[in-house]
């Protein structure tokens, strides 16, 4: 009985693990955040942003972000996997995934989507985020989202 009662309690101490454990990227997004966005596409007005946004830690390597009141004054909720190991991260999304490097405090990473490569710049700086994605076809620049995030208190 000892060993059925410590094997049912491994499940729960990883768990409690990783969400203590979380790497340096994901600790660094957790909390609340307000974000200012701006969606710059060609041949398009540009479109702004402003909403706050919370990330929580799932574990490890995973968060969970809401971005309050952005879907028609609904939150939307998504989940994202960040795993740095080193030099390296990958961030992914659902079958996206991205990879790169981490240079300092910033990590650059690309990524393909069908005929489409996605490329973000993510800047961890103290109280403030920066998050940066462009998207190419052909060699040409077709979109960029150029996210500033101040921490709030």
């Amino acid at each position: 009985m000892k060993h059925l009662a410590f094997m049912l309690l491994i499940p729960f101490t990883l768990k409690a693990y990783t969400q203590q454990n979380p790497n340096e990227l994901v600790k660094f997004l957790e909390g609340k955040w307000h974000n200012h966005s701006y969606i710059i596409e060609n041949g398009k007005e540009v479109v702004a942003h402003d909403y706050k946004e919370t990330m929580e830690i799932v574990d490890s390597v995973n968060l969970s972000i809401t971005a309050h009141g952005i879907k028609n004054g609904e939150d939307l909720t998504k989940g994202m996997t960040l795993i740095v190991r080193n030099d390296s991260a990958i961030m992914k999304q659902g079958p996206f995934e991205a990879k790169g490097i981490k240079e300092g405090n910033v990590y650059y990473l690309t990524g393909q989507h069908e005929a489409q490569e996605y490329r973000f710049r993510l800047y961890t700086m103290g109280d403030k985020y920066i998050f940066h994605s462009e998207t190419w076809h052909n060699g040409k620049i077709q979109r960029m989202n150029m996210s500033y995030l101040t921490r709030q208190k």
